[in-house]
């Protein structure tokens, strides 16, 4: 993750909200003595949104990891 200052991000706004969607990489602003914030795409940010809810269920998490187990030992 690329990390920039925030007035670097103020200096070229547009460029780094292109970067951020074309790479679909966040990219992590360094505020000085405030906390970091991170940008990223709506993309990521709803597969994020997707990912969290899918594992937020303890079943659910079961299952994904037991299909992704199953997968990884097919030897098609």
């Amino acid at each position: 993750m690329e990390l920039v200052t925030a007035s670097a991000l103020q200096t070229d706004l547009d460029t780094m909200m292109k970067k951020v969607c074309d790479s679909q990489t966040p990219i992590m602003i360094d505020r000085g003595n405030e906390p970091a914030v991170v940008m990223m795409s709506v993309d990521c940010f709803k597969a994020l949104e997707e990912a969290t809810t899918l594992f937020d269920n303890y079943a659910n998490s079961k299952d994904i990891l037991q299909n992704i187990a199953n997968k990884d030992g097919d030897t098609d």
